[in-house]
């Protein structure tokens, strides 16, 4: 077998209903946070039928389906429904890693977007290094309120894993990023190259030094917590989220 697809469509719904027996066939929705001005992260098909959907404010959701029941996300019970699913299927090798969130009202500006991008990378970049692997290319995706689409760009360059590099090409691809209001950011590293597969750069001479930084970075947030300490500030109301809710994979245990 080559390629193996998993569909898990409404899975944080339907890790809440597996839970709960009393919330399966419910319309149901999963938040962050149990406000009105929360999005919903995942929805029930049960709410699906009601054209609830992902990105839907709760307040939306109640005009759609009076009777929806929304929970408080819970993506440590989702790890654990993830990773049982990967015992079953442990052939599978990613080819991309990405992060990708839908910004809150008042993150939802030029700067708000950028800063909620660097910070997406640096964890997509963490898991980069914890899978023991590197990348050739980083891709960006924007989506604009209103229904006036998205833009997607991407760029490539020598297999990485430093995050200082990435945010390097970051910057260089939101220089052509349209001037419209974001509703989501997502970042994708692609082109996965394992470690044992890695050819280093010969001209980069600062390489080795750099190398060790990102570890070291890595470790003080094992050992402090997560976001206690990153490349550059970003604002407090991006580094205090830390549910990273993930709309194409579960978050693993040492996210927290």
């Amino acid at each position: 077998m080559q390629w193996l697809f998993l569909d898990l469509n409404a899975f944080f719904a339907s890790c809440e209903q597996q839970e709960n027996p009393a919330l399966r066939g419910q319309p149901l929705i999963v938040v962050q946070t149990l406000t009105e001005s929360a999005v919903a992260i995942a929805a029930s098909y049960a709410a699906k039928a009601f054209g609830i959907k992902t990105g839907t404010l709760m307040r939306d959701a109640r005009q759609l389906c009076a009777d929806v029941i929304a929970v408080q996300a819970n993506h440590r019970l989702y790890t654990e429904y993830h990773e049982r699913i990967l015992k079953a299927v442990d052939t599978c090798h990613s080819k991309s890693i990405g992060h990708q969130h839908v910004l809150e009202p008042e993150l939802r500006s030029k700067q708000g977007e950028h800063d909620f991008a660097q910070h997406l990378l640096t964890k997509a970049a963490e898991r980069l290094r914890r899978g023991d692997c590197y990348c050739r290319r980083l891709g960006v995706h924007l989506s604009w309120v209103g229904d006036l689409g998205g833009w997607w760009d991407e760029t490539d360059f020598h297999e990485t894993r430093e995050t200082g590099v990435l945010l390097a090409r970051l910057e260089e691809l939101w220089k052509q990023v349209p001037r419209y209001k974001p509703l989501s950011v997502g970042v994708v590293l692609l082109d996965l190259v394992p470690a044992d597969h890695h050819q280093p750069d010969l001209f980069d001479t600062d390489s080795s030094r750099r190398q060790k930084l990102s570890p070291l970075i890595d470790r003080i947030n094992d050992r402090y917590g997560r976001c206690s300490i990153g490349f550059g500030l970003f604002p407090s109301d991006v580094r205090a989220f830390k549910g990273h809710a993930a709309f194409h994979r579960v978050p693993e245990k040492w996210e927290f």
